[in-house]
């Protein structure tokens, strides 16, 4: 059965937005442009301030697919349900967890009563309902519709063969019922991720297409000024049903510096936050010095790096090529060309998953063996491979040239020709499919193992643009499908046998998991990265 909710990887959203709207954004500012800058620290209800390279990509939760988006849209809105910080799906906006019936296909929510949005208008189950329709109009453009494709009429109303979505009801002014067209286990994770926020429907009347410029929420924060390229205020939300619990009064946002600066800022002491990781430059002054043990924090990704090989390319069609190929690249060395800021990669599972096996060991460098199987495969010492182009995007979005020159060199020293291929985000994504050789990255969309199994996998997924190695089993696809149906636990040794049944494939060349480190000021307390966004706000005070 097609997966009809996947089209687009959160990461592939950023890199494509970023293309369009914010690269050239940074204002490429030094250490000096700190000098009239002040932290203003005042007890419990201080002003944080905090740095970002870009701007959110979008502040409407029909559109903000990316990491930076989604921390933003956190702290702004509220979902019916939301994730712990151990990823464990709890009631927000909703009373409780929904009830479920109808075999697992319908699911009944009761708002909390009372809330809000900013500009008073309440916000109800139709509010709910009206968002959910939102994210599946085609005039709405949201990277999301295929996700919520899953609920009874979605897909109908998204090719405009319906004029609403049959399986979205509000009943009354507090409940809300969604019917799918078959059980979904992931569909509370779907409710949980910030693009399921309830957005006040006389506002989007007016404004839909603006939106993301002038929010308005009902969450922990609400945003007061928003200048692209420069800035955001977010200022506390008196009218949050949780407003006691949120410590800091005021975040100020600049926008527009390098990572580098960034950390400068923080180490200077003239900024509380750097939103992004620190380069690896930054990172190796940092490691080890006491000075700075209180500033760094570390979180480990829940996301795959390798090198993804077209299956239904040559040379890569041979399992022995490909088989050849993975084992002649010596993670140890890709490590070293990131400052050792990762593990290695040794399944589709990343720690922290549910149904990481860590039994699995990781699969090991051996240029003798590769060797071997080019020679089985007939290509003794390289002879007769084709000079393979190996295409790898800029800016961040996969892991860098640097990791791909090791790569280069580690396939060259045992008979591979190889030709970096070195594009900007957009470009990169624009040509995917169309190269041998692509360095690959794929992070969760929500903490279930089917989410990182079958976006990189399934066979409808070559098509959507997330199975950069064009991998397709259909057999794989049917199993997958039937795990929807399975509670977590029950599906969990599907998944770790379906993981086993692709890795032998040899699809991809492994290479890490990448750990994310940040400078914080020692005085903020709170701060935080999970799988599903890195950044809490409501969780921040000085």
């Amino acid at each position: 059965m097609t997966d009809l909710r996947r089209t687009f990887s959160r990461h592939a959203a950023t890199a494509v937005i970023a293309t369009g709207l914010l690269v050239g954004t940074s204002l490429g500012l030094t250490s000096t442009s700190y000098a009239s800058r002040t932290v203003r620290h005042t007890g419990s209800t201080a002003v944080i301030t905090a740095d970002v390279n870009t701007d959110p990509p979008s502040l409407d939760p029909a559109k903000g697919f990316d990491p930076i988006s989604w921390s933003f849209l956190h702290a702004t809105f509220v979902t019916l349900l939301t994730f712990t910080s151990s990823e464990r799906v709890v009631p927000w906006g909703a009373t409780a967890m929904p009830t479920v019936t109808n075999g697992g296909t319908t699911y009944t929510f009761h708002l909390r009563p009372g809330m809000k949005f900013t500009d008073g208008e309440p916000v109800t189950a139709q509010a709910y309902a009206d968002a959910l329709e939102r994210i599946l109009d085609p005039a709405t453009k949201s990277l999301l519709m295929a996700f919520f494709q899953v609920i009874k009429g979605g897909l109908a109303y998204s090719n405009g063969k319906a004029k609403s979505v049959s399986g979205i009801q509000a009943l009354g002014t507090d409940t809300l019922r969604v019917t799918l067209t078959m059980p979904d286990r992931t569909f509370l994770d779907l409710m949980a991720i910030p693009n399921a926020s309830a957005v006040p429907p006389k506002v989007i009347a007016k404004h839909s297409a603006t939106f993301g410029l002038a929010p308005v929420g009902d969450g922990p924060y609400m945003i007061t000024s928003y200048v692209p390229g420069k800035s955001i205020v977010m200022v506390k939300n008196p009218g949050y049903f949780l407003a006691s619990t949120v410590a800091t009064k005021q975040i100020d946002v600049t926008i527009g510096l390098t990572p580098q600066v960034e950390a400068l800022a923080v180490q200077n002491g003239t900024t509380d936050v750097m939103m992004d990781p620190i380069p690896t430059s930054t990172y190796l002054g940092v490691r080890g010095n006491p000075r700075y043990a209180s500033y760094l924090h570390v979180f480990s990704s829940i996301e795959d790096n390798y090198v993804a090989m077209n299956m239904q390319m040559a040379p890569f069609t041979s399992i022995l090529v490909r088989e050849a190929a993975a084992y002649a690249v010596n993670q140890d060395q890709v490590l070293k060309s990131i400052a050792g800021m990762g593990t290695a990669l040794t399944q589709i599972l990343a720690p922290g998953m549910p149904g990481f096996d860590p039994s699995v060991k990781v699969l090991g460098s051996d240029p003798a063996k590769s060797r071997r199987l080019l020679k089985q495969a007939g290509h003794p010492g390289g002879k007769g491979l084709p000079t393979l182009t190996f295409a790898v995007a800029t800016g961040g979005f996969t892991a860098g040239q640097n990791v791909a020159e090791v790569v280069q060199q580690e396939l060259e020293q045992v008979g591979f020709k190889v030709q970096l291929k070195v594009m900007a985000p957009g470009e990169f994504l624009s040509t995917l499919g169309k190269y041998p050789l692509t360095m690959g990255i794929y992070g969760l969309d929500y903490p279930d193992p089917y989410d990182l199994i079958n976006s990189q996998f399934a066979c409808s997924e070559i098509a959507a643009g997330n199975n950069w190695q064009y991998y397709c089993n259909h057999a794989v696809d049917a199993e997958l499908a039937k795990s929807l149906a399975l509670p977590l636990d029950t599906a969990i040794p599907v998944y770790r046998k379906l993981q086993a049944e692709i890795l032998a494939d040899f699809p991809w060349i492994p290479l890490y998991y990448l750990e994310y480190h940040y400078l914080e000021s020692p005085k903020l307390t709170g701060f935080g990265a999970s799988p599903t966004w890195p950044l809490k706000f409501a969780s921040w005070s000085l």
